[in-house]
C-alpha cells in the first residue's frame, strides 16, 4: 500500500508518463512534503519536475516507476521555472486502526 514512508523512499526517482500524448516524458519526484499526517491520517505531497518543453494539463496520469510499478495518481500543475514544469499530487490516506483497542 503507498504511504508516506514509501513516497520518501523514492524521492529522486524518475516516473515515465504512459499516456499516450507523453509517453516521451519523464518526471522527477523532486520533493515529498508532510501535510499535516496524524493518527488518523497520512496526508502528503508530491512535488514532481517535468520538462518545458512538454506542458501538462490537470489530469489523472498513468505513471511507471523501477520500484512502485504502475500507478495512476491526479497530477495538477503548480508551477514553471526555466527549465522545468512543476506537478503536484496530494494524499490523505486513512492509516489502518492499531490492534490495541
Amino acid at each position: 500500500m503507498f504511504s508516506l514512508s514509501l513516497a520518501n523512499s523514492v524521492t529522486g526517482g524518475r516516473f515515465q508518463v504512459c499516456n499516450a500524448s507523453y509517453d516521451a516524458l519523464t518526471l522527477t519526484l523532486d520533493e515529498v512534503m508532510d501535510r499535516g499526517s496524524n493518527a488518523s491520517f497520512e496526508q502528503f505531497a508530491l512535488l514532481f519536475r517535468g520538462s518545458v518543453d512538454l506542458p501538462m494539463p490537470q489530469g489523472v496520469y498513468t505513471l511507471q516507476e523501477e520500484r512502485l510499478g504502475i500507478v495512476e495518481w491526479l497530477l495538477v500543475p503548480v508551477g514553471k521555472e526555466a527549465d522545468s514544469y512543476l506537478y503536484e499530487a496530494v494524499f490523505s490516506l486513512l492509516r489502518a486502526p492499531s490492534n490495541g483497542g
